[in-house]
């Protein structure tokens, strides 16, 4: 930091006394400098601004050199001592940002060695866990089975039936059409009794057993999906007589070992009466 204003005292010392010294011996043993001879300059206020300009180019072959070889000393030494300074007191990145708020966690830059540690999965004791997925689960530790949301009321099978002709003969085609409709299922199953060969034999009364793991927890309940099934069914009567014609209709869940059963699943029954001459 020094070395440069000394370079210049220094420098201006060599100059001023070297001037001195080149005038004292122009002055003193009066001869005149070489531009003043080849000029023929015989003014002695003139020679003397002749030897000062001479004597300055007379040093500048020194100076100058030496000037220059003061000042790679000086960029050199002071870089030199900036790099040993900062060697000395390393800093890390972390120290060169200015400004970051406190929020009460740790904040690291990333670096060669810096290590973001994992956060801590373990649980309060007594707290519930969360890492089972308790929706539409099988896991005993889920709890009781039930339907998240409740489902809306189970809507009844709605059975109508109809035969042609209406006074149909001994040995006559009798077709009889059944409409059946379900306003939260689809229908799947649909058997008719004729009434002159055996008796509707209708299936048990609640939902057929699931088949697998039972459900637990909560469960999402299926969408309400109404239908309309229109059928018909030909037969002949072989002797007269009065019969009733038997319907028995079932939505597409009541019947299957789906698990759980659907929450509108249901089944129904219905009957006319039919005289045959």
């Amino acid at each position: 930091m020094f070395l440069l204003p000394a370079m210049a005292v220094l420098t201006a010392l060599v100059v001023a006394v070297g001037l001195s010294l080149w005038l004292r011996r122009h002055l003193d043993d009066d001869s005149p400098p070489r531009w003043a001879r080849a000029l023929h300059v015989k003014s002695p206020r003139l020679l003397r601004v002749l030897a000062v300009f001479d004597g300055l180019r007379a040093l500048s072959l020194v100076a100058i050199p030496v000037v220059a070889l003061l000042f790679i000393a000086t960029v050199d030494l002071t870089v030199s001592r900036l790099w040993v300074e900062q060697e000395a007191h390393p800093r890390s990145r972390s120290d060169q940002v200015v400004g970051l708020p406190v929020t009460g966690g740790t904040t690291t830059v990333p670096g060669p060695t810096a290590t973001v540690p994992a956060p801590d999965s373990t649980t309060t004791p007594g707290a519930p866990s969360t890492t089972l997925p308790c929706r539409n689960s099988t896991d005993p530790a889920c709890g009781p089975f039930r339907w998240d949301p409740p489902p809306g009321p189970n809507q009844p099978v709605e059975i109508q039936i109809t035969h042609s002709p209406s006074a149909p003969q001994v040995g006559e085609h009798v077709t009889v059409t059944v409409h059946a409709a379900e306003a939260d299922s689809p229908i799947d199953a649909v058997t008719v009794s004729f009434g002159d060969e055996e008796v509707l034999t209708l299936p048990p009364a609640s939902v057929v057993a699931c088949e697998g793991a039972a459900p637990a927890g909560p469960w999402t309940p299926p969408v309400a999906a109404p239908d309309d099934t229109v059928a018909t069914y030909g037969h002949t009567y072989s002797r007269p007589g009065d019969y009733t014609i038997g319907v028995y209709a079932a939505s597409a869940d009541f019947l299957k070992g789906t698990c759980p059963s659907s929450p509108y699943a249901s089944q129904g029954t219905a009957s006319a009466p039919i005289h045959v001459g």
